[in-house]
């Protein structure tokens, strides 16, 4: 992709000037990352680091987890249950500066090992991360997508500013953030940090990858004072939670009366939910009441019990208003119906005048005639079948076609009058129609003069 704006073009500039891996470097790496390996066939030991072969009374199976030391090169040789040609991939990360970027170069690694031949190494650069003294990022990268044979890079692709690229944080496209959340687990012992960064405290975070770091370091004071007293939990935890969005100002505040108070949470995840819920119900965070609890876990239970009860308590609120909105336009859509009612001996049928009749019918009969909101379908009516004055089915007609769509009991079930119910609707459908020509054409103006 070719670069669009200032900052594209003078990253694309500056990568020509970085220097390449030099040998010290490259021989690190390969002593770091790579364990040595050893292959058998029958009693033959190949050792696929330097060549060797040797034979051996033990069977190969008996060494495939206790290894066995080479007689030539004397390394440790952990014993695979391959033929000996075979390829290892490792990344690592080289932190240098260049201007006012801070840069993380990330390299990709193949070990080639192959029977009676020394390994073979081939280093790719794959990524590069560059954090301007602002905050900014840019990363160049080779072509990233997901495979299930060797690379995902394609290193011929070269390193490019590619689509999908947010200036910090997680995410994007395309593969994308699959490339923002590489963090090698190796990294070339000498750094080379820029000054601000220096003067910032920077070090290595675990759990923060370093570019994450960087851009934090060089705009976030508060990042910069909890590097600077060794509070690596909690600046991994600020970092990644900023990182997604979360509002910095009350993890700040909450932060801040631990550190006063010497308090360190056991469990991150549950100080966490108890800072948030602390928040919601509008506690100074300040406070080390409310941050700092001798029983974090009790106190953390007890206070999303609390929330729970008042969400309940707010949901059944909007429920009360939802369903009072239901009901005018019920009653404004369905009124040409109310007071059909069909006996049949023991059986009584009546058409449902309400959404509360609604409720009542789901919940004697736990099924979905409230809850998918049957109420609001302009092309059917519902009914309650009783049987000797029980509630027996619910039964839906379809206004379209004038015939009944379903009837159903108890979990959605026929019960033992069903025929009886059908019949009775079939032979009572005539009024239904009827009704669906109002005799009083301004029924809906009046009522809704009514309800205003």
């Amino acid at each position: 992709m070719k670069p669009k704006t200032k900052l594209d073009f003078r990253v694309t500039e500056l990568k020509l000037s970085l220097p390449l891996l030099n040998l010290k470097q490259k021989e690190w790496a390969i002593d770091t990352m790579f364990q040595a390996y050893a292959a058998q066939s029958r009693k033959t030991v190949y050792c696929l680091d330097c060549g060797t072969t040797w034979k051996t009374e033990t069977q190969s199976w008996h060494n495939q987890i206790t290894g066995a030391n080479c007689p030539d090169c004397g390394k440790e040789l952990k014993m695979v249950n391959h033929n000996g040609d075979f390829k290892i991939r490792e990344q690592f990360s080289l932190i240098t500066y260049k201007e006012d970027f801070q840069v993380q170069r990330i390299y990709e690694v193949t070990k080639y090992m192959k029977k009676k031949t020394k390994p073979e190494y081939y280093f790719h650069e794959v990524i590069q991360h560059w954090i301007r003294t602002d905050g900014k990022k840019k990363t160049l990268n080779n072509n990233y997508g997901n495979s299930y044979y060797g690379s995902a890079f394609n290193y011929s692709s070269g390193l490019e500013v590619r689509s999908g690229e947010k200036q910090i944080g997680y995410g994007g496209y395309n593969g994308y953030a699959n490339v923002d959340n590489m963090n090698p687990a190796f990294t070339y012992p000498k750094k080379r940090y820029h000054p601000i960064l220096k003067r910032n405290g920077v070090r290595e975070v675990h759990d923060v990858i370093p570019y994450v770091l960087y851009h934090f370091l060089f705009k976030d004071n508060f990042a910069e004072t909890l590097i600077k007293l060794k509070q690596d939990k909690f600046l991994s935890f600020y970092v990644n939670k900023a990182l997604r969005g979360d509002d910095s100002d009350y993890l700040k505040d909450a932060i801040q009366t631990c550190l006063k108070n010497k308090y360190r949470p056991v469990l991150f995840s549950d100080w966490y939910d108890l800072v948030k819920v602390q928040q919601y119900f509008g506690r100074d965070l300040k406070n080390a009441k409310y941050v700092c609890p001798d029983n974090l876990r009790a106190e953390h239970d007890r206070l999303m019990e609390r929330k729970r009860n008042v969400e309940r308590k707010r949901a059944a609120l909007e429920l009360i208003k939802a369903m009072e909105k239901n009901e005018i336009e019920y009653t404004i859509e369905k009124r040409k119906f109310f007071g059909l009612h069909f006996v049949s001996g023991d059986i009584e049928i009546k058409v449902l005048e309400s959404v509360a009749d609604f409720k009542k019918e789901a919940s004697a009969h736990r099924h979905c005639i409230f809850t998918n909101e049957y109420y609001k379908n302009k092309n059917s009516l519902c009914f309650s079948a009783t049987y000797k004055g029980i509630q027996n089915e619910s039964i839906e007609v379809d206004l379209r076609t004038m015939k009944v769509a379903q009837a159903r009991g108890i979990k959605n079930r026929g019960t033992a009058q069903n025929k009886e119910i059908l019949a009775l609707m079939d032979a009572n459908l005539y009024q239904i129609k009827k009704a669906l020509k109002p005799k009083n054409k301004t029924v809906k103006t009046k009522l809704l003069c009514q309800i205003a």
